[in-house]
């Protein structure tokens, strides 16, 4: 639908159509719906007075499914408007209208039903953004990025995915919308995943302790028996923060902090003086060019016998030119056995140290597995960094998230980060002799 309105689904939606009408002589207005513990305690909370309740959870904890019922509950009073926003029609379709509509097929083979039943749809017009019913009860599907499109409507209530993709304003917005009577109340439901407290989410709906407004917590044990089997022990190779955030359902202690496990008292020590072969396994330089008038980046990183990985010593200059660049690595050529992590983006300097007979592995693109990485070894004490590396440091001890969309907000001051983060990316990977191109992505 990012593409083309008309479409709901894309080519999934011919076989979705298909399977709904194979089994549509099985569907009952009202049929059953059994809602783990987790769902049932947000279900019910709209009866508790509440005007705002999120639904904060894991990966594939049910919480679509809860919202999807609360949505068919409102609908079934004739003359209903609500509302469904995520930043765009594609955040939508991914789950809120795909349970609505079509159905879905459960783990142990059997089909279930979509929540709304299909003779009591009268129209679909995802163009205009409507879905209306035969009772006279209308959804209103709304893109939310640009949140003026938000005002002037009157609804029962809101339904919001993915909040965390959306805006505070536009959130604020949002829940100003309902107040079109209905026995339910006027209220503004919403899912997201943890994020950390810092966020404007866990204040607003946690920090602030205002009492019309609940976040309930969806781990994702409680939906096991709707997920495939080995579906939670496959996610054990997830960072310890991710795991808490995508299994666990918790919310993150890190004060809009993108290295939040590093402690200077703890990383920061002198370690230049074991980069040599009786102490390291593989050391690396760690590059990341800056165009034109940027800085660039440089480390050198190595993987010590113990496992650990350490940071040796780091360069950073502004405007640099290639032939800098190649006068300060030769100096490590020994050392480092002519290997470079470099940045993939730049195709003229990889060529420049392929002719200077640089071994040249290609940097991931994947910022946050990268971050991730960095802190699980500062957590578990694997990583560190010498006293020398003041920029370094520096960066690290700076870097945040944007507080609306949790994004990590790559500025200039990371031309040592990434150089640091390539570099550990390669090493941290002990057991393959040598990273392929086809294990690597540009960074942009």
């Amino acid at each position: 639908m990012a593409n083309n309105p008309t479409e709901i689904l894309d080519g999934e939606e011919q076989a979705l159509e298909a399977d709904l009408m194979r089994n549509q002589n099985a569907i009952k207005h009202g049929a059953k719906i059994t809602l783990n513990w987790a769902q049932g305690d947000w279900f019910r909370a709209s009866y508790l007075g509440y005007r705002e309740i999120l639904a904060s959870g894991g990966m594939r904890s049910g919480k679509s499914l809860a919202m999807a019922c609360k949505m068919y509950e409102y609908l079934v009073v004739p003359g209903t408007t609500i509302a469904l926003c995520g930043r765009n029609y594609s955040d939508l379709r991914k789950s809120t209208l795909r349970l609505l509509l079509y159905g879905e097929w459960l783990k142990d083979g059997t089909w279930r039903a979509p929540i709304i039943p299909p003779q009591a749809i009268k129209s679909r017009d995802y163009i205009g953004g409507f879905i209306t019913l035969w009772n006279g009860s209308t959804i209103i599907l709304l893109g939310v990025a640009d949140e003026t499109k938000i005002r002037s409507i009157t609804v029962a209530a809101c339904f919001v995915e993915e909040l965390d993709r959306i805006s505070e304003s536009a959130y604020t917005e949002i829940s100003m919308r309902p107040s079109q009577y209905h026995p339910l109340g006027n209220v503004t439901y919403a899912a997201c995943n943890p994020l950390y407290k810092g966020h404007w989410i866990y204040k607003h709906f946690v920090g602030e302790r205002n009492s019309l407004r609940r976040m309930h917590f969806f781990p994702t044990s409680a939906n096991a028996k709707n997920l495939p089997d080995g579906y939670i022990e496959s996610k054990e190779g997830l960072s310890e923060d991710a795991k808490k955030r995508f299994l666990l359902g918790e919310w993150l202690d890190t004060n809009n902090g993108v290295f939040n496990r590093f402690d200077a008292a703890r990383h920061v020590v002198e370690c230049r003086s074991s980069f040599d072969s009786d102490h390291m396994q593989e050391i690396v330089v760690g590059q990341d060019l800056g165009g034109g008038s940027a800085y660039a980046g440089f480390v050198i990183a190595g993987r010590s016998n113990d496992g650990k990985i350490y940071i040796g010593e780091e360069w950073n200059k502004k405007a640099i030119t290639h032939r800098e660049m190649l006068k300060w690595m030769e100096n490590f050529r020994e050392l480092t056995r002519g290997v470079c992590v470099y940045d993939s983006a730049n195709a003229v300097a990889k060529n420049e140290l392929e002719n200077a007979n640089w071994r040249c592995v290609p940097s991931i693109k994947n910022i946050d597995a990268s971050v991730d990485l960095m802190n699980d070894l500062f957590a578990d004490d694997r990583l560190y960094i010498d006293t020398s590396c003041r920029v370094l440091t520096q960066e690290i001890e700076e870097a945040y998230r944007n507080p609306e969309t949790n994004r990590v907000n790559k500025t200039k001051n990371w031309d040592c980060i990434d150089a640091a983060r390539y570099a550990i990316w390669h090493l941290a990977d002990a057991t393959r002799e040598r990273k392929t191109e086809d294990d690597f992505f540009a960074i942009f």
